[in-house]
């Protein structure tokens, strides 16, 4: 039987394979909205107290929860590595970016994290290591402070710790694995701390798999599969939650769904539907979950599904809220990245400032 032609996955792929010989800059300002770093236990475990939970993390055994899929398409998507300011600055001039809103990639599974001393512990070496290692290295970048959906108590004293920072403006909460959904009133101390310090909730999930809330996915046997649905699903778990427990009625906060495209937002009128016709069991709400949607949250376009019919573009961000609740990112270094030069080819010309860095002012303001 004949080998199959390895090719890239994706005209990102292409660039990455390539060495950037493909990464054209654009030429409008550009904010990354999640620009993710490498961070390993190694990098994390200097910034941790000394104890028990410190021995735990040092011990050989220990690991962040880890799947085992492989992320690169059999090899033909490429894979690179952020594991420093340097080489994040170095993405940031191949690219063309201004600006890039920091996220962690290990973290990604920290609300799989069972013991929740060593999550608590964990979060706050995080933290510590964002602001040492990346918000001091200039002014390029920004931060969101990681949150433990462990511990929300905790979260909350990690955001008045460094909420007030000028290069902080977003918290950081992964909707995988929980206690409860993120709508519950255990949460309520990380919302009152956003709310104390003005800043974003930004959720973002991770595609993995998991045997815990919003998602179970051990029951799938393919990367493909388990990719194409974990991060919409958790979004409309998530938020699902969020707004019909009332959390934007009741706090003054913006929401950003990250990573997790578009194609999943129109999932927000049937949530109207539900509600009309039970409004009862959303006491808290006095707008349509469309309208709550629309005024308090932004999506990030990436993965920007550039597979969808030509003209259909339109369509879809309206749906979405409209233009204005468009943000752009890279996901830089994850295989399924976007380039702002392919991302350039799908969106029409009037929408790139808006898309590019207009929106991402009044998503996270401080950027």
């Amino acid at each position: 039987m004949a080998e199959p032609e390895r090719r890239p996955a994706t005209e990102q792929g292409e660039i990455m394979e390539k060495g950037w010989a493909e990464a054209e800059p654009v030429e409008e300002e550009v904010i990354d909205c999640d620009a993710h770093i490498r961070e390993e236990i190694d990098d994390l475990i200097p910034y941790m107290e000394e104890g028990e939970e410190k021995r735990y993390a040092e011990s050989e055994y220990f690991g962040y929860p880890s799947d085992g899929w492989d992320r690169s398409a059999g090899g033909r998507s490429g894979y690179a590595s952020v594991e420093g300011p340097e080489d994040e600055r170095e993405v940031m001039e191949r690219f063309g970016l201004d600006t890039a809103v920091i996220t962690p990639t290990r973290n990604l599974y920290h609300g799989l994290i069972g013991n929740r001393d060593v999550a608590n512990e964990l979060c706050r070496a995080y933290n510590r290591y964002l602001m040492d290692t990346w918000l001091d290295a200039g002014d390029l970048f920004k931060g969101t402070v990681l949150v433990p959906v462990q511990d929300p108590e905790v979260g909350a004293e990690e955001i008045d710790k460094y909420g007030q920072k000028d290069d902080v403006v977003g918290v950081f909460l992964n909707p995988v694995g929980p206690e409860k959904a993120l709508g519950d009133q255990r949460y309520e101390p990380v919302y009152e701390a956003a709310e104390r310090h003005d800043l974003t909730i930004g959720i973002h999930g991770a595609a993995t798999t998991h045997s815990t809330f919003p998602l179970q996915t051990n029951y799938f046997h393919k990367f493909l599969e388990v990719h194409s649905i974990s991060h919409p699903f958790q979004q409309m778990a998530q938020i699902t939650s969020i707004i019909c427990r009332g959390i934007p009625e009741r706090f003054d906060l913006r929401f950003v769904s990250m990573e997790a495209g578009l194609g999943w937002v129109p999932y927000i009128y049937r949530l109207d539907k539900e509600f009309l016709a039970r409004p009862n069991e959303a006491p808290d709400l006095d707008r349509l979950p469309s309208e709550i949607w629309a005024e308090d949250f932004w999506v990030v376009s990436q993965p920007m599904e550039e597979t969808i019919p030509d003209g259909c573009i339109d369509a879809m961000a309206e749906l979405a809220g409209g233009w204005d609740n468009l943000l752009f990112a890279t996901d830089w270094p994850h295989w399924d990245f976007d380039a702002p030069s392919v991302v350039k080819k799908t969106m029409p010309r009037e929408r790139w400032e808006q898309v590019y860095h207009e929106n991402a002012r009044a998503a996270f303001p401080g950027v």
